[in-house]
């Protein structure tokens, strides 16, 4: 009974030094990831910005672009969903009650997405929404300057 108590106490005690280092090592890799974002974010951020002071025009049409065309990306996956969910009957159809008279089980096909649709969308923002809306900013801070706004308009700006 004595040796199996030493031994019982001797495993209890390595596992708690095993807890011990995992809980380490946990911390140090989160540490590191946590790090390695922060530092990726503050490199692209003040590249992001440097491109913005040497050719602002180039960089809001293409940011535009990218994020017209993500944007689309989402909107084309939000409407298979809506589809898909339709077709099953799991649709809300009256006030947010579910229609439940189709619950079998179906067989959707799978999202096709419309290629030419999201290339429209990164042409038409960077073509048209960059440009227009890098002069139309110029336009009203000429006509509306922060610098002139009265202190607590100028935190909205």
């Amino acid at each position: 009974l004595a040796s199996s108590a030493a031994e019982l106490s001797a495993h209890r005690s390595l596992v708690a030094v095993t807890l011990a280092y995992h809980n380490q090592l946990s911390n140090v890799a989160k540490n590191h990831f946590q790090s390695a974002v922060t530092s990726l974010a503050r490199s692209s951020s003040s590249w992001y910005m440097m491109k913005l002071e040497s050719r602002p025009l180039v960089t809001k049409c293409v940011t535009g672009g990218i994020i017209g065309f993500l944007g689309d990306v989402g909107a084309q996956c939000f409407a298979h969903k809506l589809e898909e969910d339709s077709a099953s009957g799991n649709a809300k159809t009256d006030g947010g009650t579910e229609d439940m008279t189709n619950n079998l089980p179906h067989h959707s096909p799978s999202m096709q997405y419309d290629v030419r649709r999201g290339l429209s969308v990164l042409a038409f923002s960077m073509c048209f929404s960059g440009p227009i809306l890098h002069y139309s900013y110029d336009l009203f801070e000429r006509l509306l300057p922060v610098s002139k706004m009265p202190k607590g308009f100028r935190t909205l700006a």
